[in-house]
């Protein structure tokens, strides 16, 4: 097989990688932060306007990171589950990975960060500190297909 043309996909885009790939049924897996409107550090930021500083912090919203299985070659996302969610603020997951096995399972890791911040009101500036690992993974379709989300994207048939 070649690669077709791209087009558009029903799965939110905050700026964030992701990665999917073809499993040993032909479904496709997609591994996502699934939040629409996080910043690259999974918090919700607002502009101040009326100064020329760095974006304030709104909201310590962060956005679990999801898998989607599609059974129409990426047409449709039918199943997502979520992998992990922050269970506390500041919390970073990204930059997914995933393989499929050839038992048909799938391997998946990610990076997992905690980003402790505060503003320094003296310099105008956030001040951040990042702490990080990788976590992994192995999961099947039939485990995706029992799951939910607390995302924004919640599959569609």
């Amino acid at each position: 097989r070649t690669w077709g043309r791209g087009g558009y996909t029903q799965l939110p885009s905050n700026g964030l990688p992701l990665q999917a790939c073809v499993l040993q049924s032909g479904n496709m897996a997609v591994v996502f932060n699934n939040g629409l409107h996080s910043s690259p550090l999974g918090r919700h930021l607002e502009h101040n306007t009326s100064q020329h500083l760095l974006p304030r912090v709104v909201s310590d919203y962060s956005p679990p990171i999801s898998v989607a299985l599609s059974t129409d070659d990426g047409m449709t996302w039918s199943h997502v589950r979520d992998l992990d969610s922050p269970k506390e603020p500041h919390i970073d997951m990204s930059h997914p990975s995933v393989a499929s096995a050839p038992d048909g399972s799938m391997h998946v890791a990610f990076s997992v960060g905690k980003t402790p911040h505060h503003e320094d009101e003296k310099r105008k500036q956030i001040i951040t500190k990042t702490s990080s690992g990788v976590k992994y993974l192995r999961i099947t379709e039939e485990w995706i297909k029992k799951g939910g989300t607390r995302g924004d994207f919640s599959g569609q048939i």
